[in-house]
């Protein structure tokens, strides 16, 4: 596998769902009912036996909170039993329209801690030639079965289970999750940056973007000028920031966000005047970073492979297309991933590439504020 720099940490994917009941199995229940079933039952019987994903054992648990439409909010909580692994939490949300008949199935989760663990990347081998693909971050393979980790992970649990021996899912809603044609409404790719001093660069964050600008005959904050919303976590001690978070706004509607943060360890207390930390230990040698990639901002990562390359994503350049048109897929995003990815050679790359100087200079602008 090619060294990555970028790990994919959180996948929030939804599918429509089927209420209504087949005429010719009228003793049958529906999909929508066969899921919540399902979820019901995980949360008011306890788990027998471990669960095992790729030779990882894990013991299983669940809540329910019911909807008074027939849906319900559901978590599954994954534990390992390896230690030093974190838990895998799975949030599920079911829901049914106004006409009884449609719904959606709604799953968010971790899909790099559940197959492999937490920061690492997860490789799948070439049938074909039985190689790693390179750049898991890009590999169009690789972010298929990510995307769709989360449904066929349902799957799993009621063959787990076995008090049930129905498929949860219809033979239609498979065919359109093995399609990717499921909806994303947002990713989040996690990464590291080696720096001399993440503490005090966590306190230069709210320093730079709480300058006051003079605009439109009054000031404002830097950040509201860029369209840039912020947030401040401070350390349970109280003498240090532990993490500060920027979400990018289009109207009122998120587009991007990004969180920077530091490794959670004892820091030496230091002058508030002095931005620099002396003595810092090793292990805050890192910037942790995590890049959500809300629905609109998936939208615009399409249109900008569209405009590379407008066949690649199956749009026609010359007929405009908004970009609230643009329904971000699974397939459409893993299409458009690899395209973003190309080198000026048009060799597939690491995401990396692409995201992570798109957020740091077009979106936080570091380019010209530093």
């Amino acid at each position: 596998m090619t060294s990555e720099s970028i790990v994919l940490t959180l996948v929030e994917a939804s599918v429509p769902i089927n209420w209504r009941k087949d005429r010719g199995a009228i003793r049958s229940p529906s999909e929508g009912a066969r899921l919540a079933s399902l979820l019901q039952r995980m949360a008011t019987s306890g788990a027998v036996r471990p669960l095992y994903v790729t030779d990882r054992k894990f013991t299983v648990t669940a809540t329910i909170k019911e909807g008074p439409d027939g849906g319900c909010r559901s978590q599954i909580v994954l534990t390992p039993t390896a230690p030093a692994q974190d838990k895998v939490v799975v949030a599920i949300k079911l829901t049914r329209d106004a006409t009884g008949m449609r719904g959606k199935l709604s799953v968010a989760l971790n899909p790099t801690a559940l197959l492999v663990r937490n920061n690492a990347c997860v490789t799948i081998a070439d049938p074909s030639s039985g190689n790693e693909h390179s750049f898991p971050s890009s590999a169009p393979p690789v972010n298929q079965q990510l995307f769709s980790v989360g449904f066929y992970l349902l799957e799993a649990l009621s063959r787990w289970r076995g008090d049930d021996t129905r498929p949860i899912f219809d033979v239609a809603t498979r065919k359109e999750i093995a399609a990717g044609n499921f909806r994303i409404s947002r990713l989040r790719w996690s990464a590291k940056f080696e720096s001399p001093s993440p503490v005090g660069f966590l306190r230069v964050l709210p320093l730079l973007y709480g300058h006051m600008i003079p605009h439109g005959g009054s000031y404002i904050q830097l950040a509201e000028y860029r369209g840039l919303r912020s947030d401040f976590s401070v350390h349970a001690g109280g003498d240090r920031l532990s993490a500060v978070a920027l979400r990018k706004l289009h109207g009122r509607k998120p587009l991007y966000s990004v969180r920077f943060s530091a490794d959670n360890v004892v820091q030496p207390r230091t002058d508030v005047n002095d931005l620099t930390v002396a003595s810092e230990p090793a292990a805050l040698s890192a910037i942790n970073v995590d890049i959500d990639v809300h629905t609109d901002g998936l939208r615009q990562m399409i249109k900008y492979a569209r405009n590379r390359r407008p066949t690649a994503i199956g749009l026609n350049k010359s007929v405009p297309v908004a970009t609230t048109a643009i329904a971000p897929t699974s397939h459409q995003l893993t299409v458009a991933i690899g395209r973003l990815s190309q080198d000026e050679r048009a060799n597939r790359t690491s995401l990396a590439r692409w995201l992570i100087p798109e957020i740091v200079n077009r979106v936080l602008r570091f380019d010209i504020l530093t």
